[in-house]
Order: structure tokens, then C-alpha cells, then sequence
């Protein structure tokens, strides 16, 4: 009797808080790679890049997919080369070395933020009613390629920073209506299930994290509307400023919509010229080094746990992870500046502490 108490506490102490998830956006790792990056372990040793997330408890993958083709892909594979193809390969990699796998629907043949959510060029004449068809077609279909290979994501975002809406101008909720937004989203969720369920969780993803008005105002017109479980944001300090305005929407959203956040895209980059000032610094408050970089992602995953509701899971992204300089190529926007890996390919401080948050304290608890 005494044996079965002291385990139902530890079982309470165990699940009475949320698991705190820790997620890296990998999408380019084939790109680099093809370019001759090779990922090194802390001490320099050559280790695939998966085995070095999983190696240092990394949870989660975060792939992205375009709807291009194989030829766009070949023309330009930075740009256009997320196709179902590669991230099937990529994906495969995920499960291989016992990740999970968030899928990140862009619905664009290529890049989609909130300044470009252009249609799939495959899709641009047709009408609305064709066009919720084929958003529909497209996700059950290639949800269904991963479940024949026995590849389900834990995750699927549908459709990324699409706080200004998705294929525009049809689903924009500024120049044509919301009615339509909300249309497209659904039909997107509505796929998701039909293949998947509730095996896995989707994703509603805004860029909307440091400002509750405008955010309120997007989730107001989606939480009743759309069947999706976690709200997803991106948080970037070089273009969102401090932590007050974000740690302000994170209490507020957990409070309104009584669903799970996570941070779904984030990163801190490193000083890239030592003679000029530490822009970087002047928001965050942390050094732009290696240290600091630990530190700044140590420090967001205690704000994003503790400004949300324990009981709910919740996570943090880190965007860009994959980044190295490679010969050739120079369209990476500075985001190696921001890799968990330094020029040489070696893994930085980041690497050891980023997956271990809440997981060091649940151990000890056992």
C-alpha cells in the first residue's frame, strides 16, 4: 500500500505540469550538405546532423514543404527545393533516429512569410471554389504519401506566418475577406483529419507575438471557426523587439483560448562585425556570442513556460539551426549567424542545453 502511494505521488509530480518541447527547423540540411557542410559534435567529430539533435535530446523536427516541382527544385534549390520528395527523405532521416516530426505546410512553391504568400503556380487560374478543392487535394494527398510510408507527423502546421493570410489574393483577410481565409484554412484541417485523425496536432501559425491587439483580433476570428489544437508564433528580437511585448501576448493568448503555444520559429544570431555595436544586445540584453546565444534560448524557454498554462505542452522552435557557410553560395540572409553550428561546423554551447529544459527537473522528480 505504502509502495503504491509513493508511485501514484511520483506519477503527480511527473504529469501535474506540461512536457516542454524542444523543436529545431532543419529544412536546408540536404541543401548544405549538397554543398559540401559537414555537422561536427562538440568535440570536431563528423556526426549526422539527426544524430546530433537526438544525441542532445532535441524532441522535434520541424520540415517545411513547397508545393514545387522537381524541375523548379533543380533550377533553384535553395529557393524551390523543399518538394515532397526531398522532405520525405528528410523525414525519413527524422524517424531513423526516433524524432518527431512537426510538417510545415507553406502552400507556395516557395517561400511563405507574412510579406509573400504567393499561389502555387499551379493553381494561379483557377477560381475559388477549384482553389479550396486543390488546397484540400493537395494536403490529403501528400499526408497520405507519408502514411503509406508509415511516416506520421506528430505536427502539421497549415500554412506558415499566415497572420496576413495564405494564397493570395483569394485568402488574404485585408484585400479580399475573412470569410475566405477561414474557407481555406478549413479546408486545410479538414484534410488533415480525414487522413490522419487525431494522430497528430495542428498548427495555426501567426507572426503575431508581440502585439495581444492584433493577435486577438486574428484568433478571435479562427478559435470558433477552424479545428486546430496549438497556436503557433514566431518570435524574432531583430524584428520584434523585447521580451515585454511577447510575454504580454503568450499570458494573454493562454488566457483567452485555453489552447497550447508553442514557438514555433525563433533565433538569436551572433555578433557578425566585433567593431560595431552589439544591435542584438541592445534588445535581448545578452552578449552576441555563443554564450549569449545559450543563454538568450535558456532564457525564452523560461519565459514561454512560465507564461502559459502548466498544464498545457508547450515548445520552442529554433529557426535557421542548419545554417553553415558553404563555398558558392551567399543567399542565406545571415542565418548562419544564428546556427547551432560555428563556421567550421562544430556545435556550439547551444547544442548541450537547448533540448534539456524541464527534462533535468522531471529526473530529479523521479
Amino acid at each position: 500500500m505504502k509502495t503504491t502511494k509513493v508511485l501514484c505521488f511520483f506519477l503527480f509530480l511527473i504529469t501535474s505540469t506540461s512536457a516542454f518541447i524542444a523543436g529545431v527547423d532543419i529544412s536546408a540540411t540536404e541543401f548544405f550538405e549538397s554543398l559540401g557542410a559537414i555537422y561536427r559534435d562538440e568535440h570536431g567529430q563528423p556526426t549526422d546532423i539527426f544524430q546530433i539533435m537526438k544525441d542532445n535530446t532535441i524532441d522535434v523536427v520541424r520540415l517545411r514543404l513547397f508545393t514545387s516541382n522537381e524541375q523548379q527544385a533543380q533550377a533553384d534549390p535553395y529557393d524551390f527545393g523543399n518538394t515532397l520528395n526531398l522532405t520525405m527523405r528528410l523525414a525519413h532521416r527524422v524517424k531513423a533516429h526516433g524524432l518527431q516530426f512537426m510538417l510545415d505546410f507553406h502552400y507556395s512553391d516557395t517561400w511563405a512569410d507574412p510579406a509573400h504568400q504567393r499561389k502555387p503556380s499551379a493553381w494561379a487560374n483557377l477560381t475559388f471554389d477549384e482553389l479550396t478543392q486543390a488546397l484540400y487535394n493537395y494536403t490529403r494527398d501528400s499526408l497520405l504519401t507519408f502514411a503509406q510510408q508509415d511516416i506520421i507527423p506528430e505536427y502539421i502546421q497549415i500554412g506558415n506566418e499566415i497572420n496576413n493570410g495564405m494564397l493570395w489574393p483569394d485568402g488574404s483577410p485585408w484585400t479580399s475577406n475573412w470569410t475566405r481565409f477561414i474557407t481555406l484554412l478549413d479546408s486545410a484541417s479538414r484534410a488533415v483529419r480525414f487522413v490522419l485523425k487525431n494522430q497528430t496536432k495542428i498548427v495555426i501559425h501567426s507572426a503575431n507575438s508581440n502585439n495581444w491587439g492584433s493577435a486577438k483580433n486574428y484568433f478571435d476570428h479562427l478559435v470558433e471557426t477552424i479545428d486546430f489544437d496549438i497556436i503557433g508564433l514566431s518570435y524574432y528580437p531583430f524584428w520584434d523587439g523585447g521580451f515585454n511585448g511577447l510575454r504580454y501576448c503568450l499570458e494573454q493568448l493562454s488566457l483567452t483560448y485555453k489552447k497550447q503555444i508553442f514557438i514555433v520559429e525563433s533565433d538569436d544570431r551572433l555578433k557578425e562585425n566585433p567593431y560595431v555595436n552589439e544591435f542584438m544586445k541592445n534588445i535581448t540584453g545578452f552578449d552576441e556570442t555563443p554564450l549569449g546565444q545559450m543563454q538568450y534560448a535558456e532564457y525564452l524557454q523560461h519565459l514561454l513556460y512560465n507564461s502559459t498554462d502548466k498544464q498545457r505542452e508547450t515548445g520552442l522552435f529554433w529557426w535557421g539551426t542548419e545554417y553553415v557557410p558553404v563555398k558558392n553560395f551567399t543567399k542565406t540572409g545571415g542565418f548562419e549567424l544564428a546556427s547551432f553550428f560555428n563556421t567550421t561546423g562544430v556545435a556550439l554551447p547551444i547544442v548541450k542545453t537547448f533540448g534539456r529544459f524541464r527534462k533535468e527537473k522531471i529526473r530529479q522528480k523521479k
